[in-house]
């Protein structure tokens, strides 16, 4: 790790900051937010009709010679920063500007969701190293996997006030949200469920269902979290790796009902802990039954500390074998 300095342009999204929050400290790491605002607007708009050095001009805005040591630059992007075919061209001039720098991007999202203007092809041709959180995605392209990072979680000691949480947007999914829900009900837990998206005359007025229009702090979300004793999970269908809900059970200790049955390979995995279904109908309810106890759960350390984003900044130092 002491070979290199790292700079990571990220995500601004506060699960993002968070996520990558446990390298803030490192010497020889830097995290950059994508920046927001007026400034990020025109480039959005403007942006791929501008000439390549304008591009040039964006990313070195953002870097500063500040590091304690001389060392190669490893460059660890997100997809937020390279949103098109000529952005990932314009980042070769890093690879020339800092000798012997490597460029990697790290997509946390499914190719199929990129931006129109986004070529996975063209992305791996131009980055040393392309990695993604989904095995079906790295199967299908050729690319290495890697799994989403979870920094380290300081307890605020909130009290347990729910047996199970839920947050997410309904989509194409309301009616088995709610079929869920009230299988939760009818076997006497409590719940919070937190649901965006929602049409009025779709929205119930039962206790523990709850509706918002705008996004909710990431730090908030943990700390519904941390209160319950376990998450509920409603994917929609076509990942194949854990989401950032494995990371969060891992990192809080806490239970999860999932639909993902990807989660039985994680390295993490422990039934006592997981329980996946494929329909309502097949939930555990014995798994359900054992919420209403206050057992103790504990992934263990290592899991925690291997979801570290410093593990991730060694995986690729091993993997450019550099």
């Amino acid at each position: 790790m002491n070979k290199h300095n790292f700079v990571i342009f990220g995500s601004n999204w506060d699960l993002y900051r968070f996520a990558y929050s446990d390298v803030y400290e490192m010497e020889n790491v830097r995290y950059i937010p994508k920046p927001t605002g007026i400034k990020e607007e025109l480039y959005r708009k403007y942006g791929p009709k501008l000439p390549p050095i304008v591009d040039r001009i964006w990313f070195n805005h953002f870097l500063k010679k500040d590091f304690k040591e001389k060392h190669p630059i490893i460059f660890i992007f997100s997809r937020d920063w390279v949103s098109s075919n000529k952005q990932a061209d314009s980042l070769q001039f890093l690879k020339r500007k800092y000798i012997n720098s490597k460029n990697v991007i790290f997509l946390q999202d499914l190719v199929r969701f990129q931006p129109s203007g986004f070529s996975i092809e063209d992305v791996k041709r131009k980055f040393d190293l392309v990695l993604s959180f989904d095995p079906g995605d790295c199967e299908e392209y050729g690319l290495l996997y890697h799994p989403l990072v979870f920094s380290n979680y300081k307890s605020n000691n909130y009290p347990l006030k729910y047996d199970v949480f839920f947050l997410g947007q309904a989509k194409n999914r309301l009616k088995e949200i709610y079929n869920v829900y009230d299988l939760l009900i009818r076997n006497d837990l409590k719940v919070k469920f937190l649901l965006k998206g929602v049409e009025e005359n779709d929205q119930r007025k039962d206790t523990g269902l709850e509706y918002f229009s705008q996004n909710i702090p990431y730090m908030e979300n943990l700390k519904y979290i941390e209160e319950s004793k376990c998450i509920l999970e409603i994917m929609q269908k076509g990942g194949t790796g854990y989401t950032q809900r494995g990371c969060e059970v891992v990192g809080l200790n806490k239970k999860l009902i999932t639909n993902n049955s990807f989660i039985e390979n994680a390295p993490f995995y422990n039934k006592k802990y997981i329980s996946t279904f494929d329909s309502v109908e097949n939930i555990d309810l014995i798994f359900l039954k054992g919420l209403r106890n206050d057992e103790i759960v504990d992934y263990g350390e290592q899991h925690r500390k291997a979801m570290s984003p410093k593990e991730l900044l060694t995986f690729i130092e091993r993997n450019l074998e550099i």
